[in-house]
C-alpha cells in the first residue's frame, strides 16, 4: 500500500511538531539554568532570549501552515487522530535526545497508540474518492 502525499505531508507535519516539543524542552531546560529566580516571570524573561524557544515555535508555525493543506484533503476525522502518533516520537525523542526516563508501560501505550493510527490511515486509504 503507498500512503497518499497528503499523509506523507501530514507526517511531516507530525514530525515538525515532535521536533518542536524537543526543541522548546531544550531551551526551557536553559532557560531555568539561566534564570535569576524560579519565578514565572523569570523564567519566561529568559525564555525569550532562548534561540531553541524561537526555533521550536517557528517549526510549530511551519507546520500549522502545511496543516491547514493536509486538512484540505484529509478528513478530519482521520488526520487529528494522526497526530497521535506525535506522542510516539516526542517520547522517543525525549528518551534518547533528553535523557528521559524510559519505562515499559510507556512503550506498551505507544504500541496501542501506533495500531490505532494505523487501523485509521488503511481505513481512509480503503475509502480514498468515496467522500471529501
Amino acid at each position: 500500500m503507498m500512503l497518499s502525499p497528503a499523509l506523507i505531508l501530514a507526517f511531516g507535519c507530525i514530525v515538525m511538531s515532535c521536533l518542536a516539543q524537543l526543541v522548546m524542552r531544550h531551551g526551557m531546560l536553559k532557560a531555568v539554568q539561566t534564570a535569576s529566580n524560579d519565578q514565572a516571570i523569570a523564567l519566561y524573561a529568559a525564555a525569550l532570549f532562548q534561540p531553541w524557544v524561537w526555533v521550536g515555535l517557528g517549526l510549530y508555525g511551519l507546520s500549522a501552515i502545511i496543516w491547514l493543506w493536509v486538512l484540505s484533503r484529509v478528513p478530519v476525522s482521520t488526520a487529528y487522530p494522526l497526530v497521535a502518533f506525535g506522542f510516539v516520537l516526542t517520547m522517543v525523542g525525549g528518551i534518547w535526545l533528553l535523557g528521559e526516563p524510559f519505562s515499559w508501560t510507556k512503550a506498551l501505550g505507544c504500541l496501542f497508540i501506533v495500531l490505532g493510527v494505523v487501523l485509521l490511515c488503511i481505513d481512509w486509504q480503503s475509502n480514498v474518492g468515496h467522500a471529501r
